[in-house]
């Protein structure tokens, strides 16, 4: 658990991302490619906060806002692509990713894949249970805290996939959505 995981394992992960992003920047990509690169995102996020590699808030969000509208573009025309900004931001994600896989001890990866597991379930990944409730209240008080903490954009994206629980309504566009409900 001390050691990273092997050479071969890390990259095959990283070829995936690189395939992924190479696909949305020539516009050949679909949701399950935009969808990857979320992963990576977090999964990135999640390992600078665990002192493997360097994340910054301020990228992460860029990349956040540029994935959502890979996504908005991609259910409403068909066509999943990321702009050349974008695709700077993701490039240096996924150089950082590629680092992280090869450098991170494996209870570090184990542990962010186990945090996304949870994030991508609807669970709270770092969420800090409210005394005396269970149950449905439980329930609504994660996503009262998810829609607090993570911005519309990731969990509205997310929760289009049925990624998480939190349901968003906006009409057509889908344009600053509104927590609305919980349910899986």
């Amino acid at each position: 658990m001390l050691l990273p995981i092997a050479r071969q394992v890390a990259d095959d992960l990283a070829l995936r991302v690189h395939l992924a992003l190479d696909a949305l920047r020539r516009g050949d990509g679909g949701m399950g490619d935009a969808q990857t690169l979320t992963q990576v995102m977090l999964l990135t996020g999640f390992l600078a906060e665990s002192g493997f590699g360097a994340a910054t808030g301020e990228q992460l969000g860029a990349a956040e806002r540029a994935i959502a509208k890979v996504f908005d573009i991609g259910r409403d025309t068909g066509r999943w692509a990321l702009e050349d900004d974008g695709f700077a931001l993701f490039a240096q994600i996924a150089t950082n990713y590629d680092q992280q896989l090869h450098r991170a001890p494996l209870w570090a990866i184990t542990e962010a894949s186990e945090r996304l597991d949870r994030f991508t379930a609807g669970l709270p990944h770092s969420f800090p249970r409210a005394r005396g409730l269970d149950g449905p209240a439980q329930l609504a008080e994660t996503a009262k805290w998810l829609c607090a903490v993570y911005s519309h954009s990731l969990i509205r994206l997310l929760s289009g996939l049925r990624l998480v629980g939190c349901w968003f309504f906006a009409g057509r566009k889908r344009r600053n959505p509104t927590c609305v409900g919980w349910g899986f």
